[in-house]
């Protein structure tokens, strides 16, 4: 009996990495970031090591390992996920291996999806079972995606966006951009230096983002970088307008993404659809400026999930549950050679 309750969730993404427990609920939410000493060993991980992203010596890398969605540093990997099971195992577990569902992002390569089980079985697991982030995003979200009817998802992730059509317990079409939050944040920055000759660190660049994204375009914030003429530190004042402004090109790679699933969904899947409308899940789907676009640009009925960012982790978890209790697949995941 105890066998069966030895098992773990995981969304480990480009931003944040998540754990679910059964019966416990998302028992860790960090970020996906590292901080290793040139020997190797763990500094720090999570919260602590992003906030020594551009504040490091050398004798210190800051590493985000998962890249797009994509495993880029396999040692990195490694040494966080383990240090996250190792926190998230509640006591009773701490001498056995569980075993692992992981959330990962549609369209991965053999060889991607490879990785992603390697390092979970070298982070401690005993068996792999992997589950596409949009399908579970979508069951985390309360859609009835194990019904026969049409149901969409955009899954706005950090350094991807998966945008889905579901029906009956699998994905009927999709496609995975290699865009997300980052490239957001990556454009603020480029505009501020264009514009302003400024430069900005990541973490401004986000907090920039989240506000003039969740707040009124005549509002304005006020941002210290460094000036790139005197390289002194400077304070300067961005208008929200500005940043919305900024953000276009991402946001219309999204918009045109969503609008090329619709085309290729079956036609009573896509009067579905018409009915219910997309439902955002992800960081991204904080953001008001994407739900306006997509709003404006499929004349679609477009809602933020009630929990958006836990969407993903919580609708794996309760896909593992529901196939355990009922003795059979209501979902599908996917298909490898690995055990569960």
């Amino acid at each position: 009996m105890a066998v069966k309750q030895a098992s773990l969730t995981i969304d480990s993404g480009t931003s944040n990495t998540r754990v679910y427990l059964p019966g416990k609920g998302l028992v860790l939410q960090e970020p996906s970031v590292v901080a290793l000493r040139r020997t190797g060993e763990l500094e720090s991980a999570g919260e602590q090591a992003r906030k020594m992203i551009g504040k490091a010596p050398e004798a210190i890398r800051v590493i985000r390992p998962i890249q797009r969605g994509v495993i880029h540093d396999f040692e990195a990997a490694r040494v966080m996920l383990e240090h996250f099971i190792n926190r998230a195992k509640p006591s009773h577990l701490l001498s056995m291996k569980p075993r692992f569902t992981m959330c990962i992002p549609l369209g991965l390569t053999p060889v991607e999806r490879q990785a992603y089980h390697d390092v979970a079985i070298q982070a401690g697991a005993k068996h792999v079972r992997l589950v596409e982030g949009a399908l579970s995003a979508a069951a985390g979200a309360g859609l009835p995606v194990n019904e026969p009817t049409g149901s969409m998802v955009v899954h706005i992730g950090g350094g991807r966006t998966d945008i889905a059509v579901l029906s009956l317990g699998g994905i009927v079409t999709g496609t995975s951009l290699r865009i997300g939050g980052d490239d957001m944040d990556q454009c603020i920055a480029d505009y501020l230096k264009l514009a302003y000759n400024i430069a900005v660190g990541e973490n401004t660049a986000e907090h920039v983002k989240m506000r003039a994204t969740n707040t009124d375009k005549d509002m304005s914030s006020n941002i210290n970088g460094r000036d790139l003429a005197s390289g002194l530190p400077k304070s300067i004042t961005v208008s929200h307008g500005e940043v919305i402004q900024a953000l276009q090109p991402v946001v219309d790679r999204l918009v045109n993404g969503v609008k090329s699933v619709l085309e290729k969904s079956p036609p009573e899947l896509s009067a579905d659809i018409y009915r219910r409308g997309i439902v955002l899940t992800g960081g991204g789907a904080l953001m008001n400026n994407v739900r306006l676009a997509l709003e404006r640009e499929t004349k679609l009925r477009v809602e933020v999930a009630a929990n958006p960012l836990d969407c993903a982790i919580i609708g794996a978890g309760e896909m593992v549950a529901r196939d355990r209790q009922t003795k059979r697949h209501q979902f599908i995941f996917l298909k490898r050679q690995f055990s569960f």
